[in-house]
């Protein structure tokens, strides 16, 4: 009599299981993002505090800017996801490329901002709007990091698996990702820089 093994074979994860996975994800994350949005309306109200974060229009401009690169950078990705579906692999590869470099900007372009505010004396100890402008940007900024990881690490992938399935399934999770960012940070913006 043959003996049966009690293990069984690793089953490969289905497109379901990953992208319900995501979700889940993204909805713990939007949550946390409602959660501090409200937040900051009670203690604004509660308060009496409210204004544009560094004190007016001098930070405006790159706010803007930062938002133009990342509604971009989502545009990018789109674009690099329509030759993915056509079969166009050397487009899609170059589209997500551009999308990785366009997400390392706008992170960088962040990083600037938040020093430009520092060195006019905005921080994060200065009072009640400091504090909500670092945790929304900065707590945005873990995430761009974390989307640029899956930009680049999808790049890779996209160079290196023949299989265009797994390419498709990453990439429709990668899609996801990076357009809830845009819309967590359109939020964001209309929050401390347009609703003050």
């Amino acid at each position: 009599m043959e003996r049966q093994s009690k293990l069984s074979p690793i089953p490969r994860v289905d497109s379901f299981t990953s992208h319900l996975g995501l979700v889940v994800m993204l909805g713990g994350m939007a949550m946390f993002f409602i959660t501090l949005f409200v937040s900051q309306s009670i203690l604004e109200n509660r308060f009496g505090v409210s204004y544009m974060p560094g004190g007016g229009s001098t930070f405006i401009f790159h706010s803007w800017m930062n938002t133009m690169v990342l509604i971009v950078t989502s545009l990018l990705l789109e674009m690099g996801w329509q030759k993915l579906r056509k079969n166009d692999s050397n487009s899609a590869i170059f589209y997500q490329g551009l999308t990785l470099f366009a997400s390392v900007v706008f992170l960088v372009s962040q990083v600037g901002l938040w020093s430009r505010m520092s060195s006019a004396g905005f921080l994060p100890s200065t009072d009640l709007m400091g504090a909500f402008f670092y945790a929304f940007t900065g707590l945005h900024g873990l995430h761009i990091v974390g989307a640029i990881g899956t930009l680049g690490w999808l790049f890779w992938k996209m160079c290196t698996v023949e299989e265009s399935d797994l390419v498709i399934r990453w990439t429709v999770n990668a899609r996801m990702f990076v357009h809830f960012l845009t819309v967590v940070w359109l939020f964001i913006f209309l929050r401390l820089f347009v609703m003050v």
